[in-house]
């Protein structure tokens, strides 16, 4: 049959576009660029790796710990409801009142001893309390589990020249296994941010070689099963360099894994801008880098001093590494407003990655705890977000880390030299602000600080004061009881030459307090943590009611 010249232009233009999309398709691929799902795939499916990590997920989640995350976010929020009382007394805590007037050192008592009845206390002392009188004013608090108490006691000791001492504890009740049942959950983090990120990869690099007709990798990490964990025939290799990953399917995962914890971080960042890439350190161990931005609007509108408080710092840089070997377990940056996490990755576990002669190998928390090397780099807009930055001195902090305990301490400030070159096999652009922040400009700057700080006194207490302990310990006065108990220990110059940075501190600390979004961020947190751990353990039950109702069947008909 003859066809028309309109016909057969419809059937060329349907061809070309045809040609077209199949021709846009091959150079995504090439380039590494994520290819569209399938209307099917996106629209109303989940992907097939949150069944995965539900079934990874469910069996580790215990009442205990739901409970424990709900109480503890009821407590934030009777903070907040006499927030004016609270935040009136931490005020004259920290600057000064008529209850503590012409006292040179001052105590912070915050203490809910029934659920409905929250002390707030600011006064002033004569001297430094005794080791002696410290312990035993714990001793008194007498938390329980689930009873819905717990403290906060601050110091501020201004009895030495120039020296401003702060020192911080607080304290919940806990039942005795909830530390034992958290570590759990904590070590299988790892495996589900592998599988979200590289179990998406490996399908969507399996769909991309079944349209190419060629393959990209040898062959990849596939998930394996109810298990939950990764069928490994050879690792998967990129041809060259890092390649980006399906960042849309990873925040879909997250989102219906942990909705209430998802929503929550879409106030803090931007995670529709959510980049993902992966680099290939050595043989089966993935180098997973994530970057995304701050979403400074969802802030101003939930978390409005939160975020005016994360725009106060023109940087931020952390690396952990191994204290004999030197290798990056983890690196972590926000520069303006951009957060960038650097991590290595290998059948769900956290990896230390090849450095030098050393092979790369698992993190390993084993009987006697590990320990670590942190350094810290810091910048910070004291006098506002319109002028320059002020960079703290480098610090080198060693921690150690155990199942019941994490103790954290200053051992080095301002004379570390710059943060090391990457180590073999790590991708030194994505840290070129670590590479690029030089010992001679870091020393200029200082210098210029000094003009109106002493930062050779704050680099001397850092290195004597600055310290961290998180621990589970007994709790005297209740039998088989436990209290998890936070202390912290700092000190800062006071000098009559840096009150134009302690005016500026001090109206925007005084701001802070009144508004407590930082508060109402950490209840939300632990709401949102409370409402998923309790969704995933409802979805246990089912399961194990469905199994049981199975079972009955199957004796009512002879098969048991």
């Amino acid at each position: 049959m003859a066809t028309s010249g309109t016909e057969a232009s419809d059937v060329w233009g349907e061809a070309w576009r045809r040609a077209s999309q199949a021709a846009t398709d091959l150079a995504s691929w090439a380039a590494g660029d994520d290819l569209q799902e399938n209307e099917d795939d996106d629209a109303d499916q989940e992907p097939a790796e949150v069944a995965i990590a539900r079934s990874r997920l469910s069996p580790l989640v215990q009442e205990v710990l739901t409970r424990h995350s709900s109480e503890l976010a009821d407590l934030m929020e009777q903070l907040l409801q006499q927030g004016n009382t609270v935040s009136e007394s931490v005020a004259g805590f920290l600057f000064g009142s008529e209850s503590n007037k012409g006292h040179r050192n001052t105590r912070l008592w915050i203490r809910r001893l029934l659920p409905d009845r929250l002390s707030v206390q600011a006064d002033g002392l004569e001297a430094r309390p005794s080791e002696e009188v410290l312990r035993q004013e714990v001793c008194a608090q007498q938390l329980r589990p689930h009873a819905g108490n717990g403290w906060l006691r601050a110091f501020q000791f201004n009895d030495e020249p120039e020296v401003l001492d702060f020192r911080l504890d607080c304290a919940s009740g806990a039942e005795s296994m909830a530390v034992e049942q958290a570590w759990p959950l904590v070590a299988v983090l790892p495996e589900l941010l592998e599988l979200f990120a590289f179990g998406a990869s490996a399908r969507g690099s399996v769909r991309r070689q079944r349209r190419a007709s060629t393959a990209s990798f040898e062959s990849s990490f596939v998930p394996a099963g109810a298990g939950g964990g990764y069928a490994e025939s050879s690792p998967p290799t990129p041809s060259s360099g890092s390649r980006p990953l399906d960042a849309r399917r990873f925040r879909r995962a997250f989102a219906a894994l942990l909705p209430n914890t998802f929503s929550l971080a879409s106030k803090i960042v931007d995670l529709k801008k959510l980049g993902l890439r992966s680099d290939s350190q050595v043989r089966a161990v993935q180098t997973l880098d994530l970057e995304v931005p701050l979403n400074f609007p969802a802030l101003a509108e939930h978390y409005e001093r939160l975020g005016l408080m994360l725009q106060r710092f023109d940087l931020c840089a952390v690396n952990v590494r191994h204290p004999v070997t030197g290798s990056c377990l983890l690196a972590f940056t926000l520069e303006g407003g951009l957060v960038r996490v650097r991590v290595h990755l290998m059948q769900g576990k956290l990896m230390w990655p090849k450095c030098g002669d050393h092979a790369a190998c698992a993190l390993d928390v084993g009987p006697e705890g590990m320990d670590l090397s942190i350094e810290v780099l810091v910048s910070l807009r004291l006098l506002g977000l319109s002028l320059a930055a002020v960079p703290l001195p480098k610090m080198l902090l060693k921690a150690k880390v155990h199942r019941t305990f994490i103790r954290c301490s200053c051992v080095q400030a301002g004379e570390a030299k710059s943060p090391e070159p990457p180590a073999e096999g790590e991708n030194d652009d994505f840290w070129a602000v670590l590479a690029s922040v030089q010992d001679a400009a870091w020393a200029a700057a200082e210098s210029a600080a000094n003009q109106v700080y002493d930062f050779n006194l704050l680099r001397s207490l850092f290195e004597k004061r600055l310290s961290f302990e998180l621990v589970s310990e007994p709790e005297p006065s209740v039998p088989e009881g436990k209290r998890c108990r936070l202390s912290m220990h700092f000190a800062i110059p006071y000098l009559p030459a840096a009150e134009l940075i302690a005016q500026s501190m001090r109206q925007f600390i005084a701001e802070q307090l009144k508004k407590m979004h930082l508060i109402a961020f950490v209840r939300d947190l632990l709401l949102a943590v409370s409402r998923d751990l309790e969704a995933l353990a409802k979805q246990r039950q089912r399961g194990d009611e469905a199994g049981s109702a199975d079972d009955d069947d199957a004796v009512k008909t002879g098969f048991l």
